[in-house]
Formats: structure tokens, C-alpha cells, sequence
């Protein structure tokens, strides 16, 4: 689901090989749902007060990541909020 992630775990880079890939600029809801929706292709970002926060971070994490359909999964999930 994302063209950014394919290539660094396809190619000859080294991150193919790495037990830890470091993702900065990211908290740990926003990051499990980012690997919630890669595993599912479900936007996954609870219904609570903090949902539009992690919908938000989520959409700029998507963007960076190149995980076109998330980022615009976000953006609805925002303008619904």
C-alpha cells in the first residue's frame, strides 16, 4: 500500500536488513493506526476526543509515506469531525 515502504523493503537498501527502522515525526497512536491500515486498508483511528488529533497526524504521516488512499481516508475522517 505504500510505494516509499515497497521500495525500502524490495531494494538493495539497508533497511531491508535492519532488526529497527526509526520513523520520526510520529507519536504511537498515529503510528499504529498508519500499521493498522497497511496490514487491513482500514482507517482505524478510535471515536474518541483525541480521533481528530491522530486523523490529522496520520494524514501528514500518509503524505510523507506516500500512502495515497490513507491520506485521503484522513481527510474525510477530518471533514466529518
Amino acid at each position: 500500500r505504500s510505494d516509499y515502504f515497497r521500495a525500502m523493503f524490495s531494494a538493495s537498501m539497508c533497511e531491508r536488513e535492519a532488526a529497527m527502522i526509526p520513523v520520526p515525526d510520529t507519536d504511537l497512536p498515529t503510528f499504529t493506526a498508519l500499521i493498522c491500515y497497511l496490514l487491513t486498508d482500514r482507517l482505524q483511528i478510535g471515536d474518541g476526543n483525541d480521533a481528530w488529533r491522530v486523523a490529522a497526524s496520520l494524514m501528514q504521516l500518509a503524505h510523507k509515506y506516500q500512502v495515497r488512499r490513507l491520506e485521503l481516508l484522513c481527510a474525510k475522517a477530518l471533514q466529518r469531525a
